[in-house]
């Protein structure tokens, strides 16, 4: 009996031994598995981040070379929809109700936080968001040129050209019943075109030219201009939703790329691109009117402004010049009795002068020719004696190796713009482009993301009891979540 007794003693012991040691087996088992479903959790929110994105709008990306994620799908504009699609595809991924997984995990929830949507913090999240993908595309040097002009044509409206040259219009015009012009004047100044009478003269350019309207002067009489219009409900004319995602600020290297970017991939008079929604992209991003033909006079007229400016800015520099017009001027203040007047008279003649230059250059401009900003005597084309001839629509300035083209300049005053300016105009040519090409009225781009954070909450149960043994708690249901972030900004595509 007394041996009986130490059998069973020593059972006893090894059996708790053995429940001891299995139990610290099953729980090492157990946090094993854990790191694998966290793990696991990690990976799959990544990837499914990455599937999320990968539904990219394609039209913003043939079109603009642009991407962004439309927030919600159909008539859902909120993330919800996108969310229920994570859950269900994450689900499908993990098997979910296949009991013979050793994870059994399952998705609890998905939330997408932290939205940068593209119209957000007044246009700094696209202009960085264009930024990432121009940086690894166009190189640096490019902008060096536009830059400069931009500086150069601020610098003239600085300079208060502009007002010297309405000054003496506005002398001139108080002279217009006085002064009576001499027959040697009349022949110098003969038109030999249609339509304008022998009494034309230099000082009449200016007023000429603004009476008949500048586009009508610059634009070839067989060009077709486009008629196409922005819709009314565009997205600058919309209240728009923020999203929460991170501050985003911009610097001058980013505000360059997208300058580039907009050369690039938006069109304009000189550079169609087929289907997009509007022909002139460039002219509405400087002026914003609500149709082709508006923006493309709109854009002229500043051109224009430009031109005149940087023209008189040259001629009275020039001595060659100034002595022509001292000549002409000397002329007509003795006809007219009133030489006190000769100066005002002389830089009359030297702004109706920068006026026909001007005409000239955009022609050329416009026929895709490049004029520099700042011209020589080289470069000059007009003739004091002959400023008639601008009425000739064949005849334009000569190309200047040193010159810019019509989009530059352009792409020089959308430079002087506000960054929300920009942006946002910039985005509804883009959002019309979308309507037109999928006919999709609804289509709203101020719904477009370019950046979120994806969270991700898993559920799974203990698969080994372990220590829970000793317990009543032998299944429990366990949490883990996952964080991830992806963003087009950043990729660098």
């Amino acid at each position: 009996m007394k041996n009986k007794a130490r059998s069973g003693s020593v059972t006893v012991l090894a059996s708790v031994s053995l429940m001891l040691v299995a139990g610290l087996i099953f729980t090492l088992l157990e946090g094993a598995r854990f790191r694998e479903v966290q793990r696991v959790a990690g990976v799959m929110t990544q990837t499914a981040a990455e599937s999320l994105f990968s539904h990219y709008e394609p039209t913003l990306w043939d079109a603009y070379h642009f991407l962004a994620l439309e927030a919600g799908a159909g008539n859902d504009h909120s993330v919800r929809s996108r969310e229920a699609w994570l859950k269900d595809t994450m689900d499908t991924e993990l098997g979910t109700g296949n009991q013979g997984s050793l994870l059994q995990m399952s998705v609890k929830n998905v939330s997408l936080e932290h939205c940068l949507y593209v119209s957000d913090q007044e246009g700094a999240v696209f202009e960085s968001a264009v930024s990432a993908y121009m940086q690894n595309n166009i190189a640096y040097e490019l902008y060096h040129g536009i830059a400069g002009l931009s500086e150069e044509i601020a610098n003239l409206k600085d300079e208060n050209l502009d007002e010297k040259m309405q000054d003496a219009r506005d002398e001139l015009a108080s002279l217009e019943e006085q002064k009576a012009r001499p027959s040697m004047i009349k022949q110098s100044f003969q038109s030999k075109k249609k339509k304008h009478s022998e009494e034309e003269s230099a000082l009449d350019v200016a007023k000429e030219i603004d009476a008949t309207g500048i586009s009508a002067l610059v634009l070839p009489s067989h060009s077709k201009i486009s008629n196409r219009m922005m819709d009314e409900d565009h997205l600058s004319a919309r209240d728009l939703q923020e999203g929460d995602g991170e501050a985003v600020s911009t610097n001058v290297y980013q505000t360059m790329l997208t300058i580039l970017y907009l050369g690039t991939y938006f069109s304009s008079y000189t550079d169609a691109k087929e289907n997009h929604g509007l022909q002139y992209e460039l002219e509405y991003i400087l002026s914003g009117k609500i149709g082709d033909s508006k923006n493309l006079n709109a854009a002229i007229t500043k051109l224009f402004a430009v031109r005149e400016l940087a023209n008189f800015a040259y001629i009275i520099t020039d001595s060659a010049k100034i002595s022509e017009a001292e000549t002409m001027a000397t002329v007509i203040s003795v006809v007219t009795l009133m030489p006190a007047a000769m100066e005002a008279i002389k830089y009359g003649i030297l702004a109706a002068w920068s006026c026909a230059e001007s005409v000239l250059d955009l022609r050329a401009l416009l026929a895709g020719k490049k004029v520099a900003l700042i011209k020589n005597s080289a470069q000059w084309s007009t003739d004091l004696w002959d400023l008639l001839s601008v009425w000739d629509h064949e005849k334009m300035s000569e190309e200047c190796e040193n010159g810019f083209d019509y989009n530059s300049y352009l792409l020089a005053m959308i430079l002087l713009q506000s960054q929300k300016t920009r942006s946002s105009r910039a985005l509804d040519v883009m959002e019309l482009t979308v309507r037109e090409a999928e006919k999709r009225p609804d289509f709203c781009i101020n719904d477009c993301i370019v950046e979120s954070g994806l969270s991700v909450s898993f559920q799974y149960h203990t698969a080994f009891a372990g220590m829970d043994l000793l317990t009543e708690k032998r299944e429990g249901t366990l949490f883990t979540e996952a964080v991830t972030t992806y963003s087009y900004r950043k990729a660098g595509v």
